[in-house]
C-alpha cells in the first residue's frame, strides 16, 4: 500500500534484492539524481524502484486495495466494536475492520491536540486511541486460545465462557468467595459480616480474621496473589484451588470490604479473578450516611462531632 508505509513481504531471494534497492537510495549519489534536495521517504523509494526499473519489480508487485491499509490509530477512536466484524462508522469509507491500523508518530497526536500544540487532553485523546486499537486487535489473537480483554480500555484479560481456560479458571478459584459485599461504608456492612460470621444463616460463610480484607482494593494486599486471599478463608490449603470444607460443600462462601464500592482498580480485578461472582451493595440514606461517616472520622481525632 502506498503512502502508507506498510510493505508485507514474502520471505524469499526476491524481496531481498528489492529492499536491497530501496535500500540503496540511502547513497548520496543516487538522491542527488531522483532530486528533490537529496531527500526521500521510504514510500517514495519504493516508488521510485518499481517506476524506474517496471520490468524487473512492479510486474511482480500487488498493490492491495482489498484490504482497509491507509488508516491511523486516530480514525479509528470510538469506532471499534468490541468483538464485531464491523466498525460502528465507517472510516475512509470503509465499515470493515482494517488490516493494519498505523502509528504515524507524536506529531499525528499532537496535531489532534487543541490548536495543534501538545495538550494533555490531546495526548490522553491519542492515548486512548493506540489502547481500543491495540485491545481490539489483541482480542483476535486471544481468541484462538480462549482469552479476552476485559473492556477496550484495558490490558486485564480472563478466560471466554465455555472454553477450556474458563474450566480451568473456575478450577483454580472455587475456593474463593462466590460473592462480594462491596459496600458502602458506613451502611450497615459490618452488622451484616457480624450477623453471617454468628451463625445467622447455615448456607452462608464469610473470612476469618477481621472483616475487611481488601484484597481486590488495597495494591500491596492485591500484589500477594490469590493464594494468600484464598487463605483468608476456613479449610485453605497450600495450592490455589485447594480447600478441605468437609460438611460445608453447599455453603456459599463470601467476603465484605467496604472499599470495593468507589476504588477505581477494584471492579476490574475482581471481574477478572471472580467472573461469576455475584455483587452485593448495600445502600443508606444519604444524609445518615453522611453523618456516620463524619462521626467515624470524628474518632479518629480529625474533627468536631455532628449530631
Amino acid at each position: 500500500g502506498l503512502n502508507t508505509g506498510v510493505f508485507l513481504l514474502r520471505k524469499c531471494e526476491w524481496s531481498r534484492q528489492l529492499m536491497a534497492e530501496v535500500a540503496a537510495l540511502a547513497t548520496p549519489s543516487i538522491r542527488r539524481q531522483i532530486g528533490n534536495k537529496g531527500r526521500i521517504a521510504e514510500q517514495g523509494a519504493l516508488t521510485w524502484v518499481l517506476h524506474s526499473q517496471a520490468k524487473k519489480w512492479k510486474d511482480h508487485v500487488l498493490l492491495e486495495r482489498n484490504f482497509t491499509l491507509n488508516g491511523h490509530w486516530m480514525d479509528y477512536l470510538g469506532k471499534w466494536v468490541k468483538g464485531g466484524r464491523k466498525l460502528s462508522q465507517a472510516v475512509w469509507g470503509n465499515d470493515n475492520i482494517p488490516f493494519v491500523v498505523q502509528y504515524a508518530g507524536c506529531q499525528m497526536c499532537r496535531g489532534h491536540s487543541e490548536n495543534g500544540s501538545w495538550h494533555d487532553g490531546g495526548v490522553r485523546k491519542c492515548h486512548n486511541a493506540f489502547i481500543e486499537s491495540y485491545t481490539f486487535g489483541d482480542d483476535q489473537v486471544l481468541d484462538a486460545i480462549g482469552l479476552r480483554h476485559l473492556s477496550m480500555d484495558t490490558h486485564l484479560v480472563r478466560a471466554n465462557p465455555g472454553s477450556e481456560l474458563y474450566q480451568r479458571h473456575l478450577r483454580m478459584t472455587r475456593c474463593l468467595p462466590q460473592f462480594l459485599v462491596i459496600g458502602t461504608q458506613k451502611g450497615g456492612t459490618s452488622s451484616f459480616h457480624w450477623l453471617i460470621k454468628t451463625g445467622w444463616h447455615d448456607d452462608i460463610k464469610v473470612n476469618n480474621g477481621e472483616k475487611e480484607i481488601h484484597y481486590f482494593s488495597w495494591d500491596d494486599n492485591f500484589k500477594k496473589g490469590p493464594l494468600v486471599y484464598q487463605q483468608r478463608f476456613d479449610g485453605s490449603g497450600d495450592r490455589l484451588g485447594e480447600c478441605k470444607r468437609t460438611g460445608q460443600e453447599n455453603q456459599v462462601l463470601g467476603e465484605v470490604s467496604a472499599t470495593y464500592l468507589d476504588y477505581p482498580k477494584a471492579a476490574e480485578r475482581a471481574a477478572q479473578l471472580l467472573p461469576s461472582a455475584k455483587i452485593v451493595a448495600i445502600i443508606r440514606e444519604p444524609v445518615s450516611r453522611l453523618v456516620s461517616s463524619f462521626n467515624m472520622k470524628w474518632q479518629g481525632g480529625i474533627c468536631g462531632k455532628l449530631t
